[in-house]
């Protein structure tokens, strides 16, 4: 007998729990997410209340008529894995490797140690459209079956059989600075949420609504130098170190 929807969500949330991924899930669809060039994952929160609607209607179908399933996680913020969930619209789809039956499930390779980014603000998620709304490769490719090296029950490649390698930007050097990162959001971006994950290669123009002159003021008046476009576009936790020197030589 084909698995039900309560079956296949609690064998899926071990399968998270064995990866050290959050148990609480999320179900989006691709119009829920954005990807930066950096591989960040952007996802506005909250998701229509019809996604997870959708994914349990996948299992209504009668046996003969369903086809195989796949629960993909795609990103996951502190508490929360954000999923997709897949089936093929036909047998060719299906490339043969999911049965009726078949419920599989997969993770990016290392995306424990990549949280996505929650969008609560509908100014920024249109601002972050304008931004990476032309980035439709990487988001078919995120929710492409099979979309990155996956870690799949029963098995080791992904749902074609080949491995793809989806990397994503670190955050070593930006955990070095939590301070200087707190004061950014507490002294000069006061209007934005501070809860953004920020990898190495992020400028302060990824997490900033703020018009450029704005900003410049902004930076320059709290941190007491002048700066620049140029300056600005330099990964954050390079500049913050910078700005923070300057401004203690003045005082």
């Amino acid at each position: 007998m084909a698995a039900t929807f309560a079956e296949s969500f609690a064998n899926f949330r071990q399968f998270l729990k064995d990866q050290g991924l959050p148990q609480t899930v999320v179900w989006v669809t691709q119009s829920d997410v954005l990807s930066s060039p950096k591989r960040e994952i952007y996802v506005k929160i909250p998701v229509p209340q019809s996604n997870e609607k959708t994914v349990r209607e996948l299992f209504d179908s009668p046996i003969g008529v369903r086809r195989g399933i796949l629960f993909q996680a795609l990103c996951h913020s502190r508490n929360i894995t954000f999923v997709n969930a897949w089936t093929a619209e036909d047998a060719s789809e299906e490339n043969g490797r999911l049965t009726p039956e078949d419920l599989k499930v997969s993770v990016p390779s290392g995306m424990n140690n990549v949280p996505g980014i929650a969008v609560k603000s509908a100014l920024r998620w249109k601002y972050l459209q304008r931004k990476f709304g032309g980035r439709e490769k990487l988001n078919n490719f995120l929710f492409g079956i099979g979309s990155a090296e996956a870690r799949i029950m029963g098995d080791s490649k992904d749902v074609n059989g080949t491995k793809k390698i989806l990397e994503f930007a670190s955050d070593n050097e930006t955990k070095k600075i939590p301070d200087l990162v707190k004061e950014l959001f507490d002294h000069v971006l006061y209007d934005e949420d501070p809860n953004f994950w920020i990898s190495d290669e992020a400028t302060i123009w990824e997490v900033s609504m703020a018009m450029p002159e704005d900003l410049l003021l902004r930076v320059s008046k709290y941190y007491g130098k002048p700066v620049t476009i140029a300056d600005l576009k330099q990964p954050l936790w390079r500049l913050l170190p910078q700005l923070n020197e300057g401004r203690t030589k003045l005082r």
